[in-house]
């Protein structure tokens, strides 16, 4: 047995693109499968939506994250087919916690489409916000930030722990505003995203509220693979704890940077991100500069991470081997 420890994770809002994941489908019959699935249970046009667009369709909240969903788990699908060998753990950003919990074995795959189906049409009718990007600054200057910009009876948080030098912050609008006048007063360097709400914020409860009864009816498994938590960054295996933090992950920071310190701390240095772009893999560069980054969202993309992850397998199998060797001695 190969000895290869390494991630599979999943990206989440952002990275979704016109034509993503369909080269892998026209590939991949199981890949190809899950777009009809997809489509049977959740009435949406997913296949077209994805890969014919229009941009602006594809980039409204209620479609983008079924789309980007289908697209990381057809992606992880391919994957499998040549490299079948697990992962030793699976985490996703914000929505990409949908595919890490599928690619896990905790949530199926269509429970997994309604869900996140409704957690898009939910999200994206709290549409009294926004979020900017901070760059190189501490989470101390960031909630400072926060404190200070807030207007009165607003809301304006810390959303995303992105890396060391990126750190999102989420709030009504008026409250980003002022944010982002702060940071250009005090040469701080920040970037309006172009989102529809304020993800990851208190602003978020009435829809994490009605999400939190879809959740309760869900069917959540325990897994032998854990699933980081956006809410935690710990690892977790018990289907039972998901629907609550699902619902928090709504209202919750999404704590990327801690989930990769602590898989590092672990000991593991490949990460391979499964979907659209590859966005996750430029935040570990900065985060743990030693770990391996691979990558699958094209036929490209994916013979090269099954090549590189056959050759990782051979020379962990070999390292066993021969640390085997010596202690039987």
């Amino acid at each position: 047995m190969t000895a290869l420890r390494y991630v599979v994770m999943f990206p989440g809002q952002g990275s979704q693109y016109v034509g993503m994941g369909q080269e892998i489908a026209d590939h991949s019959p199981a890949a190809d499968h899950l777009y009809e699935v997809a489509e049977k249970f959740s009435g949406m046009p997913i296949r077209s939506i994805s890969s014919e667009g229009p941009e602006d369709l594809l980039q409204e909240t209620a479609n983008t994250q079924p789309c980007l969903l289908v697209a990381s788990i057809a992606c992880f699908e391919a994957l499998r087919e040549e490299f079948p060998t697990p992962p030793t753990y699976v985490l996703g950003h914000s929505a990409g916690e949908f595919a890490a919990l599928v690619a896990a074995g905790a949530l199926s795959f269509e429970d997994a489409v309604l869900l996140i189906q409704k957690r898009g049409q939910l999200m994206g009718e709290m549409a009294n916000g926004g979020m900017a990007a901070l760059k190189n600054v501490t989470l101390e200057t960031a909630q400072r930030i926060c404190k200070e910009a807030v207007v009165p009876g607003g809301a304006l948080v810390t959303a995303n722990l992105n890396s060391p030098n990126q750190i999102v912050i989420s709030g009504d609008e008026d409250s980003i505003e002022e944010a982002v006048m702060y940071c250009l007063e005090r040469d701080i360097e920040v970037v309006p995203l172009a989102v529809s709400g304020a993800f990851h914020s208190p602003l978020m409860q009435p829809a994490a509220e009605e999400f939190a009864e879809n959740l309760s009816r869900a069917t959540f498994s325990s897994t032998t693979i854990p699933v980081i938590s956006n809410v935690t960054a710990e690892p977790t295996t018990d289907g039972d704890a998901w629907p609550e933090l699902l619902a928090k992950q709504m209202v919750s920071p999404v704590l990327f940077e801690p989930s990769i310190r602590g898989l590092g701390e672990a000991g593991i240095t490949t990460f391979v991100e499964v979907g659209p772009k590859n966005v996750l893999s430029r935040l570990i560069r900065r985060i743990l500069p030693e770990a391996q980054t691979l990558h699958v969202q094209d036929l490209a993309s994916l013979h090269e991470t099954v090549a590189r992850l056959q050759a990782l397998a051979e020379s962990s199998k070999t390292r066993e081997e021969i640390s085997n060797a010596i202690s039987f001695r």
